[in-house]
């Protein structure tokens, strides 16, 4: 089975293919973005393909995304675009939810919850439970970045105040440079997530939680992750396949 996987982050594009794969190392803006993801799959594509999933650092919703992280793609139907490109099925997802199926599918798939939180741009998280991701209502399920933990704070690209993204984020730390501060935000965030879910357990992913003063900080508070964004994508995309 050929599996094309995409992701689509707030700082770089990312294609795999079986054993191909290629990224930029800045992302593009605006219009040139999605040219860019599509010249990534070619590059990495060698035959026709069976099934593709992609990885999407924002809200997604009936193939449609949406992000205060990533512009130049709001509304895009990149589901429909690529379905159109390479034939179905197609899938996309928000980018936390895609790394939390990752960690299911390292931890040999258990029933119990488990949960994926994404450090990056932004911040988010995934649960899966029985094998599912878990979605809400609206698909926004694990939003944990825009977990008020400040209600006086500064004002967050949500519209309210204080959530964790405008003091763990990477931009955010970016401008305070307080590692303490963002362990404490993520630390509430993730007491509160394991004290609702109760989570098998809690891994910590994305570029800034690579960073040793935030580990410090936290004191052991999560594990850092062994998927990735795009293995994740990759088996969206083969139940997608096998499902067609």
């Amino acid at each position: 089975m050929s599996v094309l996987a995409l992701e689509v982050s707030g700082t770089k594009l990312a294609a795999s293919a079986g054993s191909n794969s290629a990224r930029t190392l800045t992302r593009p803006t605006g219009e040139e973005s999605f040219e860019a993801l599509l010249t990534l799959a070619e590059q990495v594509v060698d035959g026709p393909v069976d099934a593709v999933g992609v990885s999407f650092g924002g809200p997604v919703e009936e193939g449609r995304i949406h992000s205060h992280h990533t512009p130049g793609w709001e509304n895009v139907d990149l589901h429909d675009v690529l379905a159109k490109r390479y034939g179905p099925p197609v899938v996309v997802e928000n980018d936390a939810n895609a790394a939390a199926l990752g960690e299911w599918d390292a931890a040999g798939r258990p029933d119990d919850p488990i949960a994926y939180i994404t450090v990056s741009t932004g911040v988010g998280a995934g649960i899966v439970f029985h094998g599912e991701i878990l979605e809400g209502s609206h698909r926004l399920a694990g939003e944990i970045g825009h977990f008020v933990v400040d209600p006086d704070g500064a004002v967050c690209a949500c519209g309210k105040r204080g959530c964790v993204e405008t003091i763990a984020s990477g931009p955010a730390i970016g401008r305070h440079g307080d590692y303490v501060a963002a362990a404490r935000a993520l630390t509430v965030a993730i007491d509160a997530l394991v004290a609702v879910v109760d989570p098998l357990f809690v891994a910590l992913g994305g570029g800034v939680s690579n960073a040793p003063a935030l580990w410090e900080a936290l004191g052991g508070k999560a594990i850092r992750a062994r998927s990735t964004p795009l293995r994740g994508a990759e088996i969206l995309a083969e139940r997608a396949a096998a499902a067609a």
